[in-house]
């Protein structure tokens, strides 16, 4: 059940950042909104895990390390992609962009909660 909603999440993101980039007010909803969606994953993320042990030392040790891994990967994709993207956004071709790194994020992420929600059914 949490995989589709993962899925949505991720669609619901990119719509709504799409949709709703240059208008005044936008930056109430995405703080709840990311902070939502982080617990969704994580639950994704603890699913997946599948942990069936019970508490011990070497167990916190492995998921702290897995979260740190991850939060350094994520830490160097913006390192290289905000730039970019802030180069970016100086230019005129900004405005066609953001609909173009959009729309696949959309689609693809509309396949897996489709997808998702006919392997749960």
């Amino acid at each position: 059940m949490v995989e589709p909603v993962i899925a949505a999440a991720i669609a619901v993101v990119a719509i709504a950042g799409f949709f709703l980039c240059d208008r005044e007010g936008t930056g109430r909803w995405r703080l709840p909104a990311v902070f939502l969606f982080g617990l969704v994953h994580g639950l994704g993320f603890a699913g997946a895990l599948g942990i069936d042990e019970s508490w011990s030392w070497e167990l916190l040790l492995s998921l702290l390390s897995f979260n740190v891994g991850i939060d350094v990967v994520q830490l160097g994709i913006i390192a290289v992609v905000f730039p970019l993207l802030v180069l970016l956004r100086r230019t005129p071709a900004h405005r066609w962009a953001l609909p173009a790194m959009t729309a696949p994020i959309v689609l693809v992420s509309l396949y897996w909660f489709c997808d998702r929600v006919a392997l749960a059914v």
